[in-house]
């Protein structure tokens, strides 16, 4: 039997006079079936995200991933857009922004999120969808499904919003509908009305009681699901029911996972149950999904704790065999499979931790004792990596310091340093050099790590202002790139180079391979990249050029690059540089409302960004307002902050004009 489909709830669900449609029923109701029934029925691509966490991080990984298909660029930014939210006040705002740019090319006109109910309480996730609501593109209309109503959206869309309303008595089937269904399954006429009256329409329900109802026996004040769901499990062959109990410890897998475990011969179970409405639901890539109701009933068979340990365990390994490395990480993690976690991470956890999974990562470092912890160098380079990503650069230093004093193999060792000298030089401390010279003098240090070693050293000896040391170790950089066809690491090293460039005072260098930086990360989404480079343009174009309107040109693409990766610091920067050149042309209406963009975020004064392109805007309109005295003490101790002579020299020369003024 095919799944009925059901015309009037596509209908509904289709309605584009309605912004917003909210679904609220119990589990059963057929939630999720109408809503893939309106996905197959609009002949339009639609973004389906079904909500499987509790919280901020996981639940916005699980959006991007489900949109990225349609949305360019979500995925790749993700990493960084999330790890610089979550160093934020307002880790919503900051991934809303990032999100709204992206659906402004979204190839979609329709957005499905369901089981809503699990963000209940987590106020971070409930800002953000109803950020998401109000301010995405009004071409795109949202449909949220629950199993309670999402008072937290229903309660706050106001009345400009259209918003069309689905409950319980709507999804139940109607009389016919069951007949339908009963029809299909050999069930007797004369027991349609017994079973639906029975089961009271839930459509669930009613489709297994369809299969398996006996007149003799039905339930009376017992949950007519969970009765006739363990009967037709009960009921069913022996490889199936041993193949459930195998897989129900995780919510969902593909044809190619169970190909690899035992019940390979079973594959076919999955799709044909899937297509009857049981049991499964079928997703992308025939990828199959347990119905939650189901698959709590399977769990509660257990019989203890540790025979659910043991198939976590075994699922586990499956996923990583199937290269499933997050998921087998968690899944290893609720196993309690401490040994397993603890290789986990050290064969997988740098990837992980750029790849945005950081969370998946400590997660499991937390559940790793301290005997385990310290044995480890990787464990304690993951360890500060956690702290840097959370803000906390001094508990994160002391970490990668112990993890380079434990660390036996040389390559590991200079992973690790990397990473620390880039957090280091993202504080602007000259000790980065220290960190990372030994390392790149190293001969048997090849590739993509030797390229970015010399860059990144590179980068350090500017900020120590050691120029001609910084031209050495960037042309070695694209020496080791010369091999490697990479374009991320490409556009990563022509950046860097451009930057060099431009505090060595090659310009003609720095504008050349700062535009190719932009081409390279833009063909490949790295908006982060693409926005440092522009930043580059920009100080050709306004400190040597002295040409404003391009000056605003590229501090535009800096803003728009600064969006799509989800980057806060690249926005001030083009906020801040807009300031400027507003109070350079006094025009009055654009620095009030640069202004009160730039009250929302909390800024640091000391900020390079901030220091170099806020502050003298801010002290040149309190000069034509006439308050030189202010003006003077805004600057006045700025000089030391200044990265080059040029820089100190113009600085000065702003002070004593103010001075003497």
């Amino acid at each position: 039997m095919g799944l009925l489909r059901r015309e009037r709830l596509i209908e509904r669900l289709s309605d584009t006079a309605s912004h917003v449609t909210l679904i609220a029923a119990a589990p059963g109701f057929g939630k999720s079936v109408a809503v893939r029934q309106v996905r197959e029925s609009l002949g339009v691509p639609m973004v389906h995200y079904e909500v499987r966490s509790r919280s901020f991080v996981p639940f916005v990984r699980g959006f991007v991933e489900s949109a990225a298909p349609l949305v360019p660029g979500l995925q790749v930014s993700f990493a960084g857009a999330i790890e610089l939210a979550m160093q934020s006040a307002k880790p919503h705002e900051e991934i809303s922004l990032w999100l709204l740019e992206h659906l402004k090319a979204a190839n979609t006109s329709v957005i499905a999120i369901e089981d809503v109910h699990r963000l209940a309480g987590d106020e971070e996730s409930e800002r953000l969808l109803l950020r998401l609501v109000m301010d995405s593109p009004k071409s795109i209309r949202w449909i949220f499904a629950s199993r309670e109503r999402a008072a937290f959206l229903s309660g706050s869309l106001g009345d400009s919003i259209g918003v069309t309303n689905i409950g319980e008595d709507e999804l139940r089937l109607t009389v016919s509908e069951a007949a339908a269904v009963a029809k299909s399954t050999g069930l007797t006429g004369k027991h349609v009305a017994t079973l639906y009256d029975v089961t009271q329409g839930v459509p669930a329900a009613f489709h297994f009681g369809a299969y398996v109802f006996d007149s003799q026996d039905v339930p009376h004040n017992k949950s007519a699901y969970k009765f006739y769901a363990e009967r037709f499990f009960e009921s069913s062959p022996g490889d199936l029911q041993g193949m459930l109990r195998a897989m129900c410890v995780i919510d969902e897998f593909d044809e190619g996972l169970l190909r690899l475990s035992a019940w390979d011969t079973c594959s076919h179970y999955p799709g044909t149950l899937a297509s009857q409405g049981l049991i499964f639901s079928r997703r992308d890539g025939n990828t199959y999904r347990f119905h939650e109701p189901f698959r709590q009933m399977l769990l509660s068979r257990f019989e203890s704790d540790s025979a659910r340990s043991e198939a976590e365990r075994a699922c586990a390994f499956l996923l990583e065999s199937h290269g499933a490395i997050a998921r087998a990480l968690e899944t290893y993690n609720r196993a309690g499979d401490t040994a397993n976690v603890v290789r986990l991470c050290e064969q997988h956890g740098f990837d992980l931790a750029d790849k945005g999974r950081i969370d998946a990562v400590r997660r499991a470092l937390a559940c790793i004792g301290k005997a385990d912890m310290h044995r480890s160098a990787v464990l304690l380079a993951l360890k500060g990596i956690s702290e840097s990503l959370s803000g906390r650069t001094d508990t994160a230093e002391s970490w990668y310091l112990n993890a380079l004093q434990l660390a036996q193999d040389v390559e590991l060792r200079a992973m690790i340093a990397h990473r620390y000298g880039v957090d280091l030089i993202r504080q602007g401390r000259v000790e980065s050099i220290d960190v990372l010279e030994p390392y790149a003098s190293l001969d048997n240090l090849e590739g993509e790590l030797g390229a970015l070693m010399h860059s990144t050293l590179a980068t350090a000896y500017v900020v120590g202002a050691r120029f001609d040391e910084a031209r050495s170790a960037i042309r070695k950089a694209l020496n080791f790139i010369s091999t490697c066809d990479k374009v991320t690491l490409h556009a990563t090293i022509q950046h860097q180079v451009s930057w060099v460039a431009l505090f060595t005072g090659d310009i003609q260098r720095a504008r050349q391979h700062a535009a190719r930086a932009v081409e390279l990360a833009l063909s490949c989404a790295m908006y982060d990249i693409a926005a440092r480079a522009y930043t580059v343009l920009y100080n050709i174009a306004y400190d040597l050029d002295d040409d404003l309107r391009a000056s605003m040109d590229v501090l535009n693409a800096v803003w728009d690059c600064g969006l799509k990766a989800g980057d806060v610091r690249m926005r001030l920067y083009a906020l801040t540089g807009t300031f400027d050149i507003a109070a350079e042309l006094g025009d009055t209406e654009k620095l009030v409302r640069i202004e009160r963009m730039l009250q929302a975020h909390e800024l640091n004064y000391s900020d390079q960004f901030v220091d170099q392109a806020l502050l003298p805007g801010q002290a040149l309109r309190l000069a034509a307002a006439g308050d030189f005295v202010h003006a003077f003490r805004l600057l006045a101790p700025t000089v030391e902050r200044q990265p080059t002579d040029d820089r100190r020299a113009l600085r000065f020369a702003e002070i004593a004009l103010y001075a003497a003024a």
